[in-house]
């Protein structure tokens, strides 16, 4: 959820380093917070479909290719968890 990057940044940036091993920083939660607001809202709006529908499905598609495994195995550990 987009709007949780820019109220919980460091919750974010937990998530990442966990399923992807980098650590972000404190700035990158908020850049791709707001990057995502506007692409939702350029979808929402139907500002240029073709760019706008293609970038909001490859960031849905990375996003369940990389929390495919914690899905497949619900008993491992999470961030959440934690």
């Amino acid at each position: 959820m987009a709007v949780n990057k820019l109220l919980a940044p460091a919750l974010y940036a937990k998530i990442w380093e966990y399923f992807h091993g980098i650590d972000i920083g404190a700035t990158a939660p908020y850049v791709k917070g707001v990057v995502q607001i506007v692409l939702c809202m350029m979808i929402a709006a139907g500002l240029w479909r073709v760019f706008s529908y293609a970038a909001g499905f490859f960031m849905h598609a990375v996003t369940l290719v990389v929390i495919l495994p914690a899905l497949a195995e619900p008993d491992r550990s999470t961030p959440m968890a934690a």
